[in-house]
């Protein structure tokens, strides 16, 4: 795959995890023993608490401790950051992208967001 490809395809990733999720914004509840211990904050429905509920559950019953830390970053990561940052990765379309030449940090930066995004480690 091109950085390009990358890139675009990073941006289409992004929109299609967001996309049916509710945008939020999300909030992080301190000092309550609830499970998920953050909340949707805009348009928030008692299934899409109870199926929170029921992932964060599935973690624990795993074995994988999920700290406040945690839960911090999960509202803080909400579907409210894909279309800007989905926007932003396709601002590089149509831009020569060379990696065997110098390359402007921010568009270095792009990449590693995009493969982050993409998991693709390269």
């Amino acid at each position: 795959m091109t950085a390009a490809q990358e890139l675009r395809a990073a941006a289409a990733r992004l929109r299609e995890k967001a996309k049916n999720t509710t945008a939020g914004p999300w909030a992080a509840v301190q000092g309550v023993e609830i499970c998920p211990r953050w909340i949707i904050s805009e348009g928030a429905t008692e299934k899409d608490s109870a199926y929170a509920a029921e992932v964060a559950r599935s973690y624990a019953e795993d074995g994988v401790a999920v700290s406040d830390a945690d839960w911090e970053w999960m509202a803080f990561a909400s579907p409210l950051l894909a279309e800007p940052l989905a926007a932003w990765l396709e601002s590089w379309d149509g831009i020569e992208i060379r990696e065997d030449a110098p390359m402007v940090d921010d568009l270095r930066h792009a990449l590693n967001v995009a493969r982050a995004i993409l998991r693709s480690g390269s």
